[in-house]
């Protein structure tokens, strides 16, 4: 709906040979690469770029020492849900990940994620997706630019 370029990897194993641990991350997707691996067959770590963006949900296991993996992997940024609340993570410089209330590669805010997922009714699916796609849109419209 925001009508960018992406390239959706899903659940996709992550590993360099440099390192003796890898990790399969619940989605994962290319944003501001994906032209780089948009025809790829296999993507190396070692000379391509780490996907842009990781989401791990956390309802049955912790994804804090996942995120030290995810460091290594120099993973920008890291959406995780634990079945109540979101949190969007950012790479550091230090190799650490601090909290950040918006995303670097989307325009949307934790709290936004969240309310999607947890508090908007999403029995009637159908209608969830075409309100979520109408909240897409209006945003999309925001963000065009306007002329002077």
């Amino acid at each position: 709906e925001l009508g960018l370029d992406y390239q959706a990897l899903g659940m996709t194993t992550w590993r360099r040979r440099d390192m003796d641990r890898g990790l399969e991350s619940d989605q994962c997707y290319y944003i501001a690469h994906e032209a780089i691996v948009r025809e790829k067959e296999e993507i190396d770590l070692a000379v391509d770029p780490p996907p842009d963006l990781a989401i791990e949900v956390d309802i049955t296991r912790s994804s804090l020492d996942r995120l030290d993996i995810y460091a290594q992997l120099r993973i920008p940024e890291v959406w995780r849900f634990d079945g109540e609340d979101v949190t969007i993570e950012h790479l550091q410089e230090d190799g650490t990940y601090a909290m950040a209330e918006m995303s670097q590669f989307l325009p949307v805010r934790a709290a936004e994620i969240r309310r999607w997922i947890v508090d908007e009714d999403s029995s009637d699916h159908v209608t969830w997706c075409r309100r979520l796609r109408t909240w897409a849109r209006r945003l999309s419209r925001r963000l065009e630019p306007r002329p002077l």
